[in-house]
């Protein structure tokens, strides 16, 4: 989906609004020209340009990846706040934020998520590691081992807080433990014989 540069004077200059991964790939394969839908911008017809490109993105299967770089477009071209595209997107302020959040990603963790390696749920696990390093690391141990997202969060949690973050819980319905009494050693000689004086004493 791309749109006329604003002020182009030849009307031959285009903004990517989504799709921009897309569009490199064809590149690199040497495609002189790819299919793609125009959107023009003017005053009168920006309301139903934008609704046209929402639309359109609503519509094509979009990657994680490619809708946080469609997401970041929209919000620079017409300068909304990430509540104003929430509302004109129909989802909550908080999917727009953690979408937009993907572009923090290393791109080679970006194009694991662009070829299914990995999910968009693991990749937001993977944003609350600071290190690219243990980012890149427990990326790979996603798609060797097969690790699911709770899997992933707990690794990250680990990570951050040390071993004793994954140590589950007890549940609140599970008994008490009870105290076990302590093992005393055995008397010597010695103090029987002095607690028995003791005792003929008193």
């Amino acid at each position: 989906i791309v749109r006329r540069t604003p002020g182009s004077t030849d009307g031959q200059s285009y903004q990517i609004v989504a799709g921009e991964r897309r569009w490199r790939a064809c590149k690199m394969l040497g495609m002189a020209e790819i299919p793609a839908i125009i959107r023009d911008e003017n005053e009168q017809a920006e309301k139903a340009d934008l609704a046209s490109i929402i639309e359109n993105i609503q519509r094509v299967e979009l990657n994680a990846v490619e809708l946080a770089d469609a997401y970041s477009k929209i919000l620079k071209i017409y300068n909304f706040t990430q509540e104003e595209l929430a509302k004109k997107l129909g989802v909550s302020r908080v999917s727009v934020a953690n979408t937009l959040r993907l572009q923090k990603l290393p791109e080679s963790i970006k194009e694991y998520v662009i070829q299914g390696k990995i999910t968009e749920g693991h990749a937001r696990a993977l944003l609350t590691l600071e290190s690219e390093n243990d980012i890149t690391a427990l990326a790979a141990e996603i798609i060797a081992q097969g690790l699911n997202v709770r899997e992933v969060e707990s690794k990250v949690r680990e990570k951050i807080q040390g071993p004793a973050a994954v140590v589950a819980a007890p549940k609140s319905n599970d008994p008490a433990p009870t105290a076990q009494p302590k093992e005393t050693a055995p008397k010597s000689a010695e103090t029987l014989a002095l607690e028995e004086e003791l005792r003929s004493a008193f």
